[in-house]
């Protein structure tokens, strides 16, 4: 007896089984290479061809298990968080905000009709300088402010969005009295 487990000429798969004590149960192979029934609902096996494509909840499900998994907040001094697609783009910087101004997300915004950043202070300073700058290439020479500058309080959010169509665009911040951590998100949409 045998389960059609796939229809596609691609990817035809055949899962064998057998019946032992009138029950249907997988078959695999014994050590000498003979076809024994499995005990296990489902038997492991190597595949040759397989159908590499984009997982959704609707049909996938997906268990990550290991011996050294480090799972933790992500944190900007270390990390940086980027997935993009065709239709939209995420990312995400944080770090610190200090006296001088210094510039976070640069990124290049020009294959999405809708693009905003959202910057948040993150930290106990009493408050950030905050401004978004556009240039037509990425060089700091090139780049200029683009809106007014926003002050931003502790715990405070401020959204901003490109008023003219630039290929590139960054976040400009800096601390108003004492060095504070700031928390930046870019969204981009076709």
């Amino acid at each position: 007896m045998n389960f059609l487990v796939s229809n596609r000429p691609r990817s035809l798969q055949i899962l064998p089984a057998g019946r032992q004590g009138g029950q249907s149960m997988p078959l695999s192979a014994d050590g000498q290479g003979r076809l024994v029934p499995s005990p296990a609902p489902a038997v492991p096996a190597a595949a040759d061809r397989l159908d590499i494509r984009a997982l959704t909840p609707a049909r996938d499900s997906v268990y990550i298990t290991g011996p050294d998994i480090n799972v933790r907040p992500l944190g900007g001094a270390q990390d940086s968080l980027t997935a993009a697609r065709a239709s939209f783009a995420f990312a995400e910087e944080s770090g610190l905000a200090i006296l001088l101004p210094q510039t976070f997300l640069t990124r290049d915004i020009s294959p999405y009709k809708e693009n905003v950043f959202r910057v948040r202070n993150t930290g106990a300073t009493l408050g950030a300088l905050v401004q978004l700058q556009i240039a037509p290439v990425d060089i700091d020479a090139y780049y200029v402010n683009d809106g007014a500058e926003f002050e931003l309080v502790a715990g405070g959010v401020v959204l901003l969005r490109p008023s003219r169509l630039m290929r590139y665009a960054r976040v400009r911040v800096a601390a108003l009295l004492q060095i504070g951590t700031v928390n930046v998100q870019y969204f981009g949409r076709a």
